[in-house]
């Protein structure tokens, strides 16, 4: 019934659909099927067939036009079914594929009888265990030129989009850094001029409560200037105060055990959420 749905605003870009369930009680069962076009061609939503409550059925079925390749990973222990066909050639498609003409791509996954999901005792993560389906663009073909144009094509790629994000790119060639950080340099070990300039940081800088993001919004300079930083900040700081001081250091990204696991068929920087230094 149409008093079962109820559409909010969960942000400025997304809206929230509520769905209510009539008489629920033990041993109901709940089927719910739906249609959504995505202009997001970059990533398309993952799908999880493992939930907290069992589940006796779950499909994911996805179109799209063949110049787009996408690299899908199937994540979890249950066993899913897979197929691929390919329809005839769609005239005026929906959604970004609007007034073009095209092939289109059809991945069906599907699973029967899947167990909840329960967190239990030694497991950091349960979403490393959920049975699910990732997407990332991989490629575009260009029907008109004939090329075909990468978005992810290694992890030094990867790196490269990390150094060219935001501000990022400003921390390693040290702008702003020199006059803030002038360590005594006389009479001094590579591991005691370590030390010292970290402490300096420590002393000039507060650390906020939250951890923030890996990509710099600020310069280093704005960040000084103000005295307070988030924990990725600080260790950017630190890093971009060894490298001014002739230390070689690098930022080192890494996921915290308490989050879903670094999937390394992604080459992509954006699953990282902290930054360490690496120094010698």
């Amino acid at each position: 019934k149409n008093s079962d749905w109820q559409i909010d605003n969960y942000s400025d870009k997304y809206k929230l659909l509520r769905i209510s369930f009539r008489n629920v009680k033990v041993g109901s069962i709940i089927e719910l099927e739906y249609v959504m076009y995505d202009p997001f061609v970059f990533q398309m939503d993952d799908w999880d067939f493992q939930l907290t409550e069992p589940v006796i059925y779950s499909e994911y079925q996805v179109s799209y036009p063949s110049n787009f390749g996408y690299k899908i990973l199937k994540l979890g222990l249950h066993p899913l079914d897979e197929s691929k066909t390919f329809t005839k050639r769609i005239t005026n498609g929906v959604g970004v594929a609007a007034n073009f003409d095209y092939d289109e791509v059809n991945y069906l996954f599907s699973a029967k009888n899947i167990p909840a999901l329960r967190r239990e005792p030694y497991i950091d993560s349960p979403e490393n265990y959920r049975s699910s389906i990732l997407t990332e663009l991989n490629y575009f073909d260009n029907d008109r030129t004939g090329n075909r144009t990468f978005f992810y094509k290694d992890w030094l790629e990867a790196v490269d989009e990390f150094y060219e994000n935001g501000k990022n790119q400003k921390y390693l060639d040290t702008e702003g850094i020199d006059r803030y950080f002038e360590p005594d340099l006389e009479n001094l070990s590579k591991a005691e001029m370590i030390n010292d300039v970290y402490s300096q940081v420590r002393s000039k800088l507060r650390c906020e409560d939250e951890e923030g993001s890996i990509t710099m919004d600020r310069k280093p300079a704005d960040v000084l200037r103000s005295g307070t930083a988030t924990a990725n900040e600080m260790n950017m700081i630190l890093m971009s105060a060894l490298r001014k001081n002739g230390i070689d250091a690098y930022p080192f990204l890494y996921a915290k055990r308490n989050r879903k696991r670094v999937l390394s068929e992604f080459p992509i920087f954006s699953q990282f959420k902290s930054v360490l230094v690496i120094a010698f």
